[in-house]
């Protein structure tokens, strides 16, 4: 799963960016970007777990995946 799949995918875990982003403590316009940008920040990412109950490394496989 890339990051804009995870992405995508905590939307709807969420319900909706408008949820995702109230459970987060951001504007939908935030989230909104991440979308655009194709990642969650790295300063948001425990935020969207806690949200979802999605993995760090699902959320951020570039970050958290596994390192050669």
């Amino acid at each position: 799963m890339n990051k804009t799949d995870a992405l995508k995918l905590a939307v709807a875990k969420a319900g909706n960016m408008s949820r995702l982003a109230r459970s987060c403590g951001v504007t939908p316009q935030a989230v909104r970007a991440w979308i655009v940008r194709g990642q969650i920040p790295l300063s948001r990412v425990k935020d969207v777990k806690k949200a979802t109950g999605l993995s760090l490394k699902t959320l951020r496989p570039d970050y958290f995946g596994e390192r050669s």
